[in-house]
C-alpha cells in the first residue's frame, strides 16, 4: 500500500508548478517595475513557488508553509470567504507535567521537629546557594528539553507546526513532532498543577445540567386563590423541568454527532511535558475593512453594558500587551487588519514581509531569508484590497409570508438571547451581529490562547517581549469566570492580557449561511450543533434555543440563512 500525505502531494503540485511556469513559452514572471501598479488582487489570488522569481530577494514560498495562495484558505462563496476543514492550521502547545517541580522545595518547622525527635539529620538544603544551582541545571534542563522538541517553545507555549515545509526531512520531522497519530485520545486530561486543560473535548456527558437554574414561574394572575395559585406554579415550574430535560437531551445529542469532528484533537507525553493538538479554521473576510473601522470607544461601551435577563453574560475587552484593543483572530489576538494581514502572509506562507518576519524552518534553526518577498507597496495593496472587500448582506424575503416567518425567526433570536452577544449593530456598523468582545464559552471549547512560530534569533517569536521562563512559561494561564460582579473582581478581570484558554471573541455571524463549518477548529457543521455546543456564558442561551419547538428553532435557523456572503466581490 502507498501512503500519500498532504505534505507529498502539495510538494509535487509545487514542483510541477514550477516545472511549468519555467517551461511555458512565455518568460517566468518578475518583480514588477516600481512604477507600475500594484494589484492586491493578484497578491491575493497569487501562488506562491519555492524560490518566487516575484520576490525582492526573498525565498518566496516557505520554508514552512500552510498553502501557497490566500485565496486557498480564503474562498467559500467567492474570494474573501472562509476554508473547510481540510485548510485547518495545526497548533502544538507544551505544559510542564504535573510531576515536575520547578521550584525550591518546601519544608514545614513540623517535618523538621519530627525529624529531630528520632534523630534524623534536617532535610533542609544546609546550603541555599547548592539549592540555587540545582534549580538552574533543572531549569537549563528543561530549556533545553522544551527546544529539542520545538524551538518555538523557548519563547511561547503554543506554535504552529505547518503542513508543509519545502526541505528535505520535513515530512518526518513533522510526523515526530505531531506523535505520527499515536497521540490521540479522548479523556479530559489533567493539566499542570491540577489544571484541567480539557483540549480534547469528546466528552459530550456534559455536567452542565448539575448546575442549572430553575427559574420559580411566578403567575399572571394574583386574583387566583392561594392555594390554585400553588398548584397552578407547581404545574408550571414541571413543565418548565421537562422542557429543560428535553433541551438537554437535544444538546447532548447534537453534541454526540460533533465527537467524530474533533478527532484530530487529542494529547501525548514527551519527557518533562504534554503536549497538545488543536486546530484552528480559516475565517471570512468579508467586510474587515468596516471591523477594522470600529472606535475602540464603542467595543468598550458594548463592555460595560448590562443584561438583566441574562446575568451570567459578561463581555470584556481584549487588552493586548502593547496596550491596543484585539479585534482580529478568533481570540482577537490582532489589533487592526493590517497586523493580522502581514502576520498571515508570514505565518501561512512562509513569506518574509517588512512589518513581520517569515516562520523559521524549525528542523533548522539556523535558516534565514536573505530579503523580503512582498515590499511595502505590495503589502500596501494587499491590505487595500481586503479594506474593500464587501460586507455580507441580508437576503430580502421573497414574499410577506417569507417575511413573517424570518421576522418571527428573528424575534426568537433575541428573545433565547443570542442577541446578546450576537448584536446586530455595533458603532456605526449594521447587521454584523458581534459585539467584538470576548466571552468564556466553557471548558469544551477550552484552547489555547495566542499562539506564534519559530523565527531566528527571535525568541519571542510573537510573544515580544516574552522572557523565556518555562516556570510561567508553560502554566496555563489564569482563569477569571465571567460571571463575577464586584468591581473588585472585574477590575482584575481587566487587566488580564489577551484571551484565557476558554474565552473567544464573538465570531461575527454576517455570511453565517456560506461560512461553515463552524466554531475556533470547524467542529460543528451546522448551525445547530454550533448552538449545542456553546457553554460557559452561552448556556443559557443554548438551552433556551433547545426548549423552542421545532417548529420555533426552524425559524430561528432560517433568520440565520437570510445573513448570506456577497453576492458579487469586486477587486479594487
Amino acid at each position: 500500500m502507498v501512503c500519500v500525505t498532504r505534505s507529498s502531494v502539495a510538494l509535487f503540485a509545487t514542483s510541477m508548478l514550477f516545472v511549468a511556469s519555467v517551461t511555458a513559452a512565455e518568460p517566468p514572471q518578475q518583480a514588477p517595475n516600481k512604477a507600475e501598479k500594484v494589484s492586491g488582487a493578484e497578491l491575493f489570488a497569487r501562488e506562491w513557488l519555492p524560490n518566487d522569481p516575484r520576490s525582492h530577494g526573498g525565498d518566496g514560498l516557505g520554508p514552512v508553509f500552510n498553502d501557497s495562495s490566500c485565496i486557498a484558505c480564503h474562498n467559500q462563496a467567492g474570494a474573501g470567504g472562509g476554508g473547510p476543514k481540510s485548510k485547518n492550521v495545526d497548533i502544538v502547545s507544551a505544559f510542564l507535567n504535573n510531576g515536575v517541580q520547578f521550584r525550591r522545595p518546601q519544608r514545614s518547622l513540623m517535618s523538621e521537629a519530627f525529624r529531630a525527635v528520632l534523630g534524623l539529620p534536617s532535610g533542609a538544603p544546609k546550603d541555599l546557594t547548592t539549592d540555587k544551582e540545582a534549580m538552574q541545571k533543572q531549569r537549563d534542563r528543561l530549556v533545553k528539553e522544551a527546544g529539542n522538541l520545538h524551538p518555538g517553545f523557548l519563547g511561547s507555549r503554543s506554535v504552529v507546526v505547518h503542513l508543509f515545509g519545502t526541505e528535505d526531512g520535513y515530512d518526518k520531522w513533522r510526523g515526530s513532532m505531531l506523535g505520527s497519530g499515536n497521540h490521540l485520545h479522548f479523556s479530559r486530561m489533567s493539566g499542570p498543577q491540577g489544571f484541567d486543560a480539557a483540549v480534547a473535548t469528546t466528552d459530550v456527558a456534559s455536567h452542565d445540567h448539575d448546575h442549572a437554574v430553575f427559574e420559580t414561574i411566578e403567575s399572571d394572575e394574583p386574583a387566583v386563590p392561594k392555594v390554585a395559585q400553588t398548584k397552578t406554579r407547581a404545574k408550571a415550574n414541571a413543565e418548565h423541568l421537562k422542557n429543560l430535560r428535553q433541551a438537554n437531551q437535544r444538546i447532548q445529542q447534537h453534541r454526540a454527532a460533533v465527537q467524530q469532528n474533533v478527532a484530530f484533537s487529542g494529547t501525548r507525553h514527551q519527557g518533562s511535558f504534554t503536549l497538545t493538538t488543536t486546530q484552528r479554521n480559516a475565517t471570512a473576510l468579508f467586510g474587515v475593512g468596516l471591523l477594522n473601522s470600529i472606535p475602540d470607544e464603542a467595543i468598550e461601551a458594548a463592555a460595560k453594558a448590562t443584561h438583566k435577563d441574562f446575568p451570567g453574560v459578561s463581555g470584556r475587552v481584549c487588552r493586548l500587551p502593547d496596550g491596543k484593543t484585539g479585534r482580529f483572530g478568533w481570540k482577537s489576538q490582532k489589533a487592526n487588519l493590517r497586523d493580522f494581514a502581514m502576520t498571515a502572509c508570514a505565518v501561512e506562507l512562509g513569506l518574509n514581509v517588512p512589518e513581520h518576519p517569515q516562520s523559521g524552518l524549525p528542523s533548522n534553526p539556523t535558516y534565514k531569508p536573505k530579503g523580503f518577498d512582498m515590499n511595502k507597496a505590495e503589502c500596501d495593496a494587499l491590505v487595500d484590497y481586503l479594506s474593500n472587500l464587501p460586507a455580507p448582506s441580508q437576503v430580502k424575503p421573497r414574499s410577506d409570508v417569507d417575511g413573517k416567518y424570518i421576522a418571527e425567526g428573528q424575534a426568537l433570536f433575541t428573545e433565547v438571547g443570542c442577541a446578546v452577544c450576537h448584536t446586530p449593530t455595533i458603532g456605526e456598523v449594521t447587521g454584523i451581529y458581534s459585539d467584538m468582545l470576548l466571552h468564556d464559552m466553557g471548558q469544551d471549547l477550552g484552547d489555547t490562547g495566542d499562539y506564534g512560530v519559530f523565527i531566528p534569533d527571535s525568541p519571542g517569536g510573537e510573544a515580544e517581549g516574552v522572557v523565556p521562563d518555562l516556570a510561567k512559561l508553560m502554566q496555563p494561564q489564569v482563569l477569571v469566570q465571567a460571571s463575577l460582579t464586584t468591581q473588585k473582581q472585574k477590575d482584575a478581570e481587566s487587566k488580564i492580557l489577551g484571551a484565557t484558554r476558554t474565552e473567544w471573541r464573538t465570531p461575527a455571524l454576517w455570511g453565517v449561511r456560506d461560512s461553515a463549518p463552524y466554531l475556533h477548529d470547524g467542529r460543528a457543521d451546522n448551525l445547530q450543533q454550533a448552538v449545542a455546543l456553546h457553554g460557559g456564558e452561552g448556556t443559557q442561551s443554548s438551552r433556551k434555543f433547545f426548549s423552542l419547538s421545532s417548529q420555533d428553532q426552524m425559524k430561528v435557523i432560517a433568520f440565520l440563512k437570510t445573513l448570506t456572503a456577497p453576492t458579487a466581490v469586486a477587486a479594487k
